[in-house]
């Protein structure tokens, strides 16, 4: 008996001892698969995230006129971090940018009326109704929400004193930035010779003119005077200066005078090379006036009709030299001329209304920027257009914004028009809205 209970007792404790083995060889594989499960899941968890990332753009629609100022919409921008890159687009912009990304995104969150009021350059007045605009208050703000327009160009009259213009211009900028996450440009024209502050504001007096500088043949006059300019620009809060002229003044009689650089192609072209590097030097934005060149024209397009004659060919050997000169060393924009050059154009149509002539300024030039419509209140387009047909066929030409309507409103609602019933295709909207975005996102 006693060796039966010990050999039993013996067996009971191997029993013991096997389970305990079993038991932890258990445990450890429920712990490696729990591991393995867990790594897994956050594998997936973070492969989900990385997948499903997007861009918050939240856009607010346009307020009618009984938004308060507490109403008031925002639309907060793109964060720029952690964008998605983008390897081409049909924009003709360049690719593989973050400012390219962003403005993709921004403009898909805008609704057509806002992509529309975007390509509108307008006075102060035309937006507020009021007949001279020397401040910026709640109709600023009431104006700005109803018109999402992508600039304000200042005049002379517009500056009452130094210290209320620089107010007015920040105040206005606040807003919109406020109202919309994104600049708005305030441009004015300030070449020496004809200027919108200098003169006008307290302490600020004109440069040389164009043809002075000119006559110096020194570059550095040019750039030193440009610098002087955008400086004072900036201090204003300025964004664009529709300058330098790169007219090659070429007819003595003609209108064009002392805001030319000289009648020599080559001189006037290292003068308005010199200009531009100024104003990039200090980060104002040059808009190169007046394209294709209009220093042969006698009529200037603000006092009526205007008209040269002169070949595609013709220009490449003049005319083109100053704004090439301008465009490789990295302007901004270009205005297009009102006049009409029929040899140009192959039609009686002002150039800017002309797709021949500014498919030159891409192709025969390379301009990639924004195009810039001539003034749409010139006589050159009131005295034949309406302000809707102007600014249509403009854009359809290929003018990526409308410059300073006569009427803003029937400008607005004719393109408006145009694009819904697709007169303007969506990818000519789209294409200047890039342009438009990509710079104001850089």
């Amino acid at each position: 008996m006693g060796d039966n209970e010990d050999i039993k007792r013996k067996n009971r404790h191997k029993r013991r001892v096997r389970n305990q083995i079993i038991s932890y060889i258990i445990l450890l594989l429920l712990i490696c698969l729990i591991g393995f499960l867990g790594y897994k899941g956050i594998k997936l968890l973070v492969s989900k995230i990385k997948n499903n990332a997007e861009v918050p753009v939240e856009v607010a629609t346009v307020a009618d006129s009984s938004v308060s100022e507490d109403q008031v919409p925002v639309i907060s921008t793109p964060e720029y971090e952690d964008l998605p890159d983008v390897s081409s687009n049909d924009a003709g912009v360049s690719e593989n940018k973050v400012e390219d990304t962003a403005a993709r995104a921004y403009i898909d969150g805008l609704t057509t009326e806002q992509k529309v009021a975007s390509l509108f350059i307008v006075t102060p007045e035309s937006i507020t109704g009021v007949n001279t605009a020397t401040q910026a208050g709640e109709g600023t703000r009431q104006a700005l929400t109803e018109n999402m327009v992508g600039g304000i160009v200042y005049a002379s009259k517009n500056v009452s004193n130094s210290p209320d213009f620089k107010a007015m211009v920040s105040t206005t900028k606040s807003m919109y930035s406020e109202l919309y996450g994104c600049d708005l440009w305030a441009v004015v024209n300030e070449e020496g010779a004809v200027n919108t502050i200098a003169g006008y504001a307290s302490g600020v007096t004109a440069q040389q003119a164009a043809s002075e500088l000119g006559s110096s043949g020194d570059n550095n006059n040019a750039y030193t005077a440009y610098v002087d300019i955008a400086t004072t620009l900036s201090d204003y809060g300025i964004d664009v200066d529709m300058a330098p002229v790169c007219d090659v003044s070429s007819n003595p009689q003609g209108f064009i005078g002392n805001r030319s650089f000289s009648s020599d192609a080559d001189i006037a072209s290292s003068m308005v090379k010199s200009a531009v590097s100024g104003l990039n030097d200090k980060e104002v934005m040059a808009c190169l006036s007046s394209f294709p060149g209009q220093g042969e024209a006698n009529t200037n397009p603000a006092n009526g009709v205007s008209t040269i004659d002169r070949s595609i060919d013709d220009l490449k050997t003049t005319e083109y030299l100053p704004f090439q000169a301008g465009i490789d060393e990295g302007a901004s924009m270009v205005m297009m001329s009102n006049v009409i050059d029929a040899m140009a154009s192959d039609e009686s149509v002002p150039c800017s209304m002309s797709k021949k002539v500014i498919e030159s300024l891409r192709t025969d030039l390379g301009f990639e920027g924004i195009v810039v419509s001539g003034p749409l209140d010139d006589k050159a387009i009131t005295g034949q257009f309406s302000q809707g047909d102007a600014a249509v066929n403009a854009i359809n030409a290929g003018c990526d914004m409308i410059f300073r309507p006569a009427n803003y409103k029937e400008a607005y609602e004719g393109v408006l028009a145009a694009v819904n019933d697709g007169t303007i295709s969506a990818e000519r909207l789209d294409e200047a809205l890039m342009r438009i975005y990509s710079k104001k996102f850089q």
